[in-house]
């Protein structure tokens, strides 16, 4: 508490001086109530909220931006070697304190305590002097906020709430979901309603609240409810399609379900205690690694558990006695989720990496049934999966672990053992190996005198497997086996 202790004592200052009116708001006066860290501060201003802002980041030696200009909301950004601290300023206008908590979102975000109050409140909490009411002054809450809270009630100011911003239909889901608030009856429905209205809000704003659910422990669940709201429909019309689509006899659900249900049992973690802990801890900060700011392996993997058969629709087919198949359904599923990824502006990375997920994640599955395949079989598949061999594997298990009519305990316990070994494999010879490679392609065109292009790529993927499966270990073997290769041109 004491970083924002210490910012507010200095808006507090420089507000004081120029006589503005300073309220905090929203969100941070929520988590108050609710006992909650706070991690950001909102703050209305009855005054020049630009200017407030730049001299409030000048006197912290922290940067400013402005974060809407129609809401006149200014963003300060406070860094210090822990975390990072956001102080949100939103302009006033010339509405009363009444009108601006009316046109927010949520009741329970539509409540304010001035400055002043909220300072006493941070001062008794840095002193350990803590009253059973957070507040010394007055509350504002002309619609019963705190009521709600107590309540357990998630409930719309109003009914153009989602009108004035569309993007509230997905942060209703998500606050539901992380303050644990039942949607009230009537702001469900308005949601349902209402959810075309998401189409307005822009594919970067969707995409990071979508995210932002996809973290969640329980992001299954929160996929249900926001399919029975038609929200998901509207984000990822893609799964529409793999509604009522029947499958084999081996699956109690269809596809739609199915992909529900790979998802719940990816989030189980059914991996946990099957690896040594040394593995564990590498996949583990596998997962968490970022992909680009406030996107992580994980999150992308669990979008990638929810569309992993969305290519099955295109491809499905009846052999003789009505055996439905579908053949081919991962590359038709790449395809597919690459068109997902520009439309809903993932990176380039993101796309790469949910393509090849999707592309590879029957591989292991394929490698377990021809029980006598080869070493040179996995590592042929750690180069296709290449850098999400690790998720593709991990997904595998949930994909054969989720609705499955016949689900032989004894073969899934095979399974997860193969897994595994696998796991074992990639992370112990073949990541290795990668990473210290005993030739580069600059050192092949420099003997063999060769200009760069793709046969150098195959080359060196070459050398790679061989090293992999232990048929050489310096240089100069690696050079003879170009040498041998180049001789019986087989890499154009």
């Amino acid at each position: 508490m004491k970083g924002q202790f210490a910012a507010l004592k200095t808006l507090y200052s420089l507000a004081e001086i120029r006589n503005i009116p300073v309220f905090v708001v929203g969100g941070t006066v929520r988590d108050l109530l609710l006992g909650r860290r706070i991690t950001d501060l909102d703050v209305l201003i009855f005054g020049n909220v630009w200017k407030l802002a730049s001299e409030l980041a000048q006197a912290l030696e922290a940067t400013w931006f402005v974060l809407d200009e129609q809401t006149q909301t200014a963003r300060v950004v406070l860094h210090n070697q822990q975390s990072q601290l956001n102080i949100d300023l939103v302009g006033a206008g010339y509405k009363s304190m009444h009108e601006n908590l009316v046109e927010r979102d949520f009741t329970i975000n539509a409540m304010a305590i001035s400055l002043s109050d909220c300072l006493i409140y941070f001062e008794n909490i840095n002193n350990n002097k803590i009253d059973n009411y957070p507040f010394c002054g007055q509350l504002f809450d002309p619609l019963k906020g705190r009521e709600d809270l107590r309540a357990g009630i998630l409930r719309v100011t109003g009914e153009k709430v989602f009108q004035r911003d569309p993007l509230r239909l997905l942060r209703a889901v998500r606050q539901s979901a992380t303050l644990g608030l039942l949607i009230e009856k009537s702001t469900w429905a308005l949601i349902k309603q209402q959810s075309g209205l998401i189409s307005q809000s822009s594919p970067e704003r969707v995409r990071d609240e979508l995210f932002k659910i996809l973290a969640l422990n329980d992001a299954h669940y929160w996929m249900t409810q926001l399919d029975k709201l038609g929200l998901l429909d509207q984000i990822l019309p893609e799964l529409r399609t793999l509604k009522g689509v029947q499958q084999n006899e081996h699956h109690s659900l269809d596809v739609w379900g199915h992909c529900l249900a790979t998802l719940e049992e990816l989030e189980k973690r059914p991996w946990e205690g099957l690896l040594t802990r040394e593995i564990e801890a590498r996949v583990n900060q596998f997962l968490t690694e970022e992909v680009v700011v406030g996107r992580s392996k994980w999150s992308l993997l669990k979008l990638a558990a929810l569309l992993h058969d969305i290519g099955k629709p295109e491809v499905k087919a009846s052999k003789s006695r009505g055996k439905v198949v579908f053949y081919g359904h991962e590359q038709a599923g790449a395809r597919r989720v690459r068109q997902i990824a520009d439309r809903i502006k993932l990176s380039s990375r993101e796309k790469r990496i949910l393509a090849t997920i999707i592309d590879q994640h029957m591989r292991p599955f394929h490698l377990f049934r021809a029980k006598n395949h080869t070493a040179k079989a996995e590592c042929r598949f750690f180069f296709s999966a290449d850098c999400e061999t690790i998720s593709v594997l991990l997904l595998s298990i949930a994909d054969r672990r989720a609705g499955r009519v016949r689900t032989d305990a004894e073969e899934t316990t095979d399974y997860q053992h193969f897994i595994k070994v696998l796991l074992e494999k990639y992370l112990d010879e073949f990541e290795p190996i990668r990473e210290h490679r005993v030739i580069s392609g600059q050192e092949i065109m420099t003997v063999f005198g060769l200009k760069p292009g793709p046969s150098i790529g195959k080359l060196l993927k070459r050398v790679e497997e061989a090293q992999v499966l232990g048929q050489i270990h310096t240089q100069e073997d690696a050079l003879r086996l170009v040498g041998q290769i180049l001789k019986n041109s087989r890499v154009y």
